[in-house]
């Protein structure tokens, strides 16, 4: 393993690309980096990025990069970070890729690759019950009681254990996954060429394989 180990993991929405690196993590005793998680930590801690953050999610406003920007730079620079780190969704347009330049250096860039209509199945498959239980009409686990139409969408789905009529989340409607994954395209996509420029830095992984596949072949990639 090389001394630090400044990962980054870049995918489309139901790429696997988050259980993978969790895997990495734990794998290279690294911290996993989310934007997600570091605001959450930031609130609960009541920090000055923290109070920054709920000012803008409260009024439904995106946090902006500048702010983005800081709270990556305080996390970095923890000592847990010293061996190494792998951030998950940051960053994801080219300026915040620029910004990232200027706190670190890169060492890889795990890019998990999943055709579109994979990563649209994978996510306009999930349907639930209210109880909470998920299925995926056209992966696993699949509701035992469901009717389709000759092309294989799905007409109606029932929960296995009460019988009730299954349903789906707006945001898992194939419309909605469609315009995130074509924002995908447009802002983070690019980010993979950023990082081109440096040989060897980006590594390519087949994402259509089962998880245990694809994490043996980032194994590899890492050395």
């Amino acid at each position: 393993m090389i001394p630090q180990m400044n990962l980054l993991i870049v995918g489309p929405q139901a790429s696997g690309k988050g259980t993978q690196a969790k895997k990495i993590a734990d794998l290279y005793k690294i911290p996993h980096i989310s934007t997600g998680d570091i605001f959450r930590d930031n609130i609960k801690n009541g920090t000055a990025l923290g109070k920054q953050v709920v000012e803008y999610t409260n009024h439904g406003k995106l946090v902006p990069d500048a702010l983005v920007i800081q709270l990556i730079r305080d996390r970095l620079s923890q000592a847990d970070c010293a061996p190494g780190f792998i951030l998950d969704g940051f960053p994801r347009t080219q300026p915040q890729a620029e910004a990232l330049d200027q706190i670190t250096r890169i060492g890889k860039v795990v890019v998990v690759d999943v055709p579109d209509e994979v990563c649209i199945m994978r996510i306009s498959g999930r349907y639930m019950a209210s109880n909470g239980t998920t299925y995926n009409v056209y992966t696993s686990p699949k509701p035992k009681n469901a009717a389709y139409h000759p092309d294989g969408t799905l007409i109606e789905a029932f929960d296995d254990v009460t019988g009730e009529k299954l349903v789906q989340r707006d945001d898992d409607k194939p419309e909605k996954v469609r315009q995130r994954l074509a924002d995908y395209h447009a802002q983070t996509k690019p980010i993979i060429a950023h990082y081109g420029k440096t040989a060897g830095t980006v590594v390519l992984i087949d994402g259509q394989q089962d998880i245990d596949a694809v994490f043996g072949e980032i194994r590899q990639a890492l050395g």
